[in-house]
């Protein structure tokens, strides 16, 4: 909230001295000398403003950057946790297969081995 109000401020401001500088250029045909040697002064302060605003922007820009560095960083962890998770599970599933498929032998041949068994009986 602070920096929306900051940036808010720092428009005004910039608004009122552009309007302040158009009115001394294009407002009052009755300006006097004595008003325009202030167009400078207020120019002036002007591209100090806008610099600082600048500033103010980059500063912004440069944290939201680290923060989202930071946060990628986590994410890709958090992916790399999962691929290994993942792998972990591939093998097991494999093995499991694997010995699913020698209980099955194992299975046939007992039952063969029975039927055999049935016959001589």
């Amino acid at each position: 909230m602070l920096k929306c109000a900051k940036n808010e401020c720092i428009v005004r401001i910039i608004f009122a001295c552009l309007s302040k500088l158009s009115y001394y250029i294009f407002g009052d045909t009755f300006i006097t000398m004595t008003f325009l040697h202030q167009i400078p002064t207020v120019f002036l302060i002007f591209c100090f403003m806008i610099h600082d605003f600048l500033t103010f922007c980059q500063a912004n820009a440069e944290k939201m950057c680290k923060t989202h560095e930071v946060h990628l960083a986590e994410l890709q962890a958090k992916i790399d946790e999962q691929s290994r998770s993942m792998s972990e599970l591939s093998s097991t599933k494999s093995k499991m297969m694997n010995e699913n498929d020698d209980l099955h032998s194992q299975l046939e041949d007992a039952e063969s081995q029975l039927g055999q068994l049935s016959k001589v009986c």
